[in-house]
């Protein structure tokens, strides 16, 4: 169905910006921890989702690209794919930057081929990138920013597991999770077209316009069977890895493609346990689903016990007991398990979802519940749990509902000692008004360690913002929003003092 994206009540834009003003300096209370403009060095890709607020309709918007910073507040070159509804455009930018001592940067960017200047802030936990947040009235967009060692020099090859999902032209929820084959040209993945599923779809897949400049190329997807056409723009990362965003003009999709080592070998199936998160839109709601927590597996692709959060619109069901059952079978050289889940008491949480394993630690997901199409990431949770002393960052993605509805994105620096932020920073976007808040909180995990609640006092949205995190290695995890009326997704990471 069609997705209600109007204009926010003017209210709440009014409370937000008496609340924070716009943009501001690093909070003394994260703690200087060394950083400069020299940290930031290197060719970094970034993805960035949410609105395009100076569009003349308001609608979603899913974007990748690539930024080179030389090291003295400059960035040299760089190029962005933007897609806004289905409208794909790529285009040039440069820029400066400014980085404050615990890891805070303001970036602007020129985009010749939009030809606009934008803001940007950064919170970097280290030389390998962090989180970026627009900070005008162009976008409501935040998402990661990846630190890549190289840029290959010749286009991609080998086997790959990929997801994404978004929008198509006519703002119906679509998804996708499969194989690629680059060196074959075969592509097999299962895909849900608002809540029409098609499982294990064949199509032939090709590589074309590598620049080896930005790493940046072009996947051809043509259909041999029920799966569509469609293409991608791609960026590569490091090792194989690619970030994507829809390149047609009848798809808003943006996800991941990473490779894959073949079959899992069998008993190591979902062995152990892991921590999960899927975001995307409903068929039969209004606005977006995001659903996260973690659960063990028995080897045998079955689910043996976990938690699962899921919002809805503006419903939410917070640690319903995870149960489910598999059925493991091989597609495209790599392993398949069709999940039929259990959430117990829960009436809004998905039933059924696929996972492609990339690895037997991890892999990618979607849902095949009829009301929704989401895909999402499933990671083995390694390490210890997060250090009771350290800072930070975190982005989250997604969208704020009141009379209508507006993109909300922000990106976030704290530090924690034994439960207590002692400070955070903050940069909010909220259809376009950005904003800047400070303050204190409390973090606290489960027996586990590894699920988190985490409390901003003071948010720039007024009060108390809640996040829900879920731990997948000492360094890292998925972070989830869950106050009333919004509905925000993103990562976590620990920052590491330069």
């Amino acid at each position: 169905m069609k997705k209600k994206f109007a204009l926010f009540a003017a209210v709440v834009a009014l409370a937000f910006l008496v609340a924070c003003g716009g943009g501001g300096p690093a909070n003394p209370g994260t703690g200087a921890s060394g950083f400069t403009n020299g940290t930031f060095k290197g060719s970094y890709v970034f993805t960035m989702n949410g609105e395009c607020v100076s569009c003349s309709t308001v609608a979603p918007m899913h974007s990748v690209g690539v930024m080179v910073a030389d090291g003295n507040g400059n960035i040299t070159s760089g190029s962005w794919d933007v897609n806004i509804g289905g409208a794909d455009q790529t285009t040039s930018i440069t820029g400066t930057y400014s980085v404050t001592t615990d890891g805070k940067a303001s970036v602007t960017l020129n985009e010749t081929g939009l030809g606009a200047t934008d803001s940007f802030v950064l919170m970097l936990n280290g030389t390998g990138g962090g989180y970026i947040v627009s900070a005008d009235s162009t976008w409501a967009l935040s998402g990661v920013v990846e630190l890549r060692a190289a840029v290959p020099t010749t286009t991609p090859t080998g086997k790959y597991v990929f997801r994404a999902s978004g929008l198509d032209s006519s703002n119906n929820a679509q998804g996708i999770v499969g194989e690629m084959d680059l060196n074959a040209g075969t592509l097999v993945a299962d895909m849900n077209n608002n809540g029409t599923i098609t499982s294990v779809g064949t199509a032939t897949v090709a590589s074309s316009s590598y620049d080896s400049t930005m790493g940046r190329g072009v996947l051809t997807v043509t259909s041999t069977s029920s799966l569509p056409s469609m293409s991608f723009a791609y960026y590569v990362v490091d090792a194989g890895i690619m970030e994507i965003v829809s390149a047609d003009p009848s798809n808003g999709m943006q996800g991941r493609v990473e490779p894959t080592g073949g079959v899992v070998a069998s008993g190591n199936v979902l062995l152990g346990s892991f921590a999960f998160m899927a975001s995307g839109y409903p068929v039969t709601g209004n606005i977006q689903v995001n659903e996260a927590g973690i659960f063990t597996g028995d080897g045998a692709g079955n689910i043996t016990s976990g938690s699962l959060d899921t919002i809805f619109d503006t419903s939410n069901i917070l640690g319903a007991a995870l149960t489910g059952t598999g059925s493991v079978s091989t597609a495209g050289g790599v392993t398949r398990d069709v999940l039929t889940l259990a959430a117990a008491g829960s009436t809004i949480s998905m039933t059924q979802a696929n996972v492609w394993l990339s690895s037997a630690g991890r892999g990618f997901f979607l849902t095949t519940t009829s009301d929704r199409a989401e895909t999402g990431t499933v990671n083995l949770q390694t390490g210890a749990p997060f250090t009771d002393g350290g800072t930070f960052d975190f982005y989250v993605s997604g969208w704020v509902i009141g009379t209508g509805v507006q993109g909300l994105n922000s990106a976030s620096l704290f530090k924690n000692s034994s439960g207590t932020v002692s400070g955070y920073s903050q940069e909010l976007n909220i259809g376009g008004t950005p904003g800047f808040g400070t303050g204190t909180g409390t973090l606290s995990f489960d027996s586990t360690g590894t699920i988190g609640s985490l409390t901003l006092n003071n948010s720039p949205l007024g009060g108390a913002s809640t996040y829900r995190i879920y731990q997948y290695s000492s360094a890292n995890g998925f972070i989830m929003e869950t106050d009333g009326g919004i509905i925000a997704a993103g990562e976590m990471s620990a920052q590491t003092a330069q």
